[in-house]
């Protein structure tokens, strides 16, 4: 509402005036400056960084009309300042905004970022804590069980039950066997937990 009434007044009241003139120059610069101070102490916006968006280019518009006026009066040439130096200190007041929208936008992305980065980081974090939880629960549940040791232990006393049936030869390509199979077990396990 706020911005519709000033666009209003910029563009309807200020012709009825003479188009051209001191008066309307002045007309505009007040009525940009009124919304502008109307902005800085309300914030409508409900992100600050639109409210600093509009802030900005309320406060370039101010400065473009003021631009005018000093040019219009001829203030410029009386102090000797070339007519292209003034167009380019207008081009970078009107680009202000897109580079503050930019830097706005920047900032966004990167709180994006930082926020995935952190949840991926309390992802892996429960990850971690509710495998840590699952072998302690099946350590537990061992022990409960009546088997008393780890599961590498019951696992050692299930093989040498069945190598006590087997002839030596056999016992030896076993013994060879398992303890390969082992070393591919403990690799894997490795392998899983780092990823």
């Amino acid at each position: 509402m706020i911005e519709i009434t000033r666009k209003f007044l910029l563009t309807g009241v200020s012709t009825l005036l003479r188009g051209g003139t001191y008066s309307q120059l002045l007309l505009k610069i007040v009525i940009t400056f009124f919304f502008f101070m109307i902005l800085v102490r309300t914030t409508p916006f409900n992100s600050p960084q639109l409210d600093l968006l509009v802030c900005t280019t309320h406060f370039c518009t101010l400065m473009t009309l003021m631009g005018a006026l000093m040019s219009k009066i001829g203030f410029f040439a009386a102090e000797g300042v070339p007519p292209e130096a003034v167009g380019y200190i207008l081009l970078i007041i009107q680009f202000f905004p897109m580079f503050v929208a930019f830097y706005i936008v920047g900032m966004a992305m990167r709180e994006i970022n930082a926020d995935r980065a952190r949840q991926a980081k309390e992802a892996i974090k429960a990850k971690r804590a509710s495998l840590a939880k699952h072998k302690a629960q099946s350590l537990s549940n061992g022990a409960s069980n009546g088997e008393g040791d780890s599961p590498k232990r019951s696992s050692k006393r299930a093989v040498s039950s069945r190598l006590s049936s087997m002839s030596p030869v056999k016992k030896l390509l076993s013994v060879r066997v398992r303890v390969r199979v082992r070393v591919s077990v403990r690799v894997r396990v490795k392998v899983r937990v780092r990823t």
